[in-house]
């Protein structure tokens, strides 16, 4: 490919398109608005299938089918423990030397780059850094890491815009796209970074689904698989680093044994009289004190500087600094403490 440094081989898949996924996605949502109420700012903070019921912070909705198209089930389900976790960071620069148009996967690299044009700029996005959710190296700027990385490649100064993202990857490679163990509860999640492809693909087969139609597509990505040679490795690492984190984490030494070693715009786990707390200090100096035990399976969880979240490393549970639920599937905040 003509790109501005060398490659030694490369692989040209035809027949692909790139296009904005927030326009793509507003499209969906204008298009939705003409069919059914769309009911923003309504988080469920509770399920229950049997009565075909969700409840949300303004009441309860009832339902003869529910979908959780949420990027992993809420709350406890078995495919949560097939799944391993990652968080995914990306910049934006914009740039006078543009790539040839498509997505250039640096394999060797493990980033991604591609050019987009708007309101006639060039820009060059850059993805790549993946880590565990929950394990970030301490001190890591990844997004800067990704920069530096840039930088000499293609001439790019500071970055207009910087984002992270979730991914869920199945065991065995393919997504779970169809019925939970009850009936009329769909899930549709495990679609690593592939979510623009595979969102389009769930909802084609959960809609076909509910209205009694089958195919070879839903019964192979059915959740109720059993594909035991091909999920075993990454089942097992799955579960080995939860019994981990849930017995290592809570024996392990906190960060800090004061809330005064917190500094500006960080956080830390505080252990004080045996017991540990997650401290976060704001710029201006302010300390949220919570619970540093994840609601969903009780795993402690870490501080990601990079977003100012608290990440469990378990299932992929994300808070924000004041505690509050950023990801799946845990339904409810950290516990918070007020201090005397």
């Amino acid at each position: 490919p003509p790109l501005p440094f060398p490659v030694a081989r490369g692989l040209v898949v035809a027949g692909q398109a790139q296009f904005n996924p927030y326009l793509f996605v507003r499209g969906l949502a204008e298009a939705l608005a003409t069919r059914a109420a769309v009911h923003e700012d309504s988080p469920v903070t509770g399920l229950d299938a049997s009565p075909g019921s969700v409840e949300t912070p303004q009441g309860r909705v009832a339902a003869r089918h529910i979908v959780l198209a949420t990027h992993t089930p809420l709350g406890f389900n078995l495919v949560q423990a097939e799944m391993e976790v990652h968080r995914e960071y990306g910049i934006a620069a914009p740039t006078d030397r543009p790539l040839p148009p498509g997505i250039h996967w640096v394999r060797d690299a493990g980033r991604s780059l591609r050019h987009y044009a708007r309101d006639g700029r060039d820009w060059l996005v850059v993805v790549g850094e993946k880590h565990k959710t929950g394990e970030a190296e301490p001190g890591v700027r990844y997004r800067q890491r990704l920069l530096d990385y840039a930088a000499p490649r293609l001439g790019v100064q500071a970055p207009a815009f910087g984002w992270s993202a979730q991914q869920f990857q199945p065991a065995d490679g393919l997504p779970y796209i169809g019925p939970s163990a009850h009936g009329n509860v769909w899930i549709a999640t495990g679609f690593a970074a592939d979510g623009l492809t595979w969102g389009a693909v769930a909802a084609r087969l959960i809609a076909d689904g509910i209205l009694g139609e089958e195919s070879e597509a839903a019964r192979l990505l059915t959740p109720r698989r059993f594909t035991p040679l091909k999920s075993a490795p990454t089942w097992g690492r799955e579960n080995a680093a939860v019994v981990r984190h849930l017995v290592a984490d809570r024996l392990r030494d906190g960060e800090a044994a004061r809330f005064a070693d917190v500094p500006p715009g960080e956080g830390r786990l505080v252990e004080v009289d045996g017991r540990k707390y997650a401290v976060h200090r704001t710029d201006a100096g302010a300390l949220s004190v919570l619970s540093p035990v994840c609601p969903h399976l009780k795993c402690i969880v870490q501080w990601n500087a990079n977003e100012r979240s608290w990440d469990c490393p378990c299932h992929g549970s994300r808070f924000d600094a004041e505690g509050h639920v950023l990801d799946g599937p845990a339904l409810t905040p950290l516990e918070r403490y007020e201090l005397d």
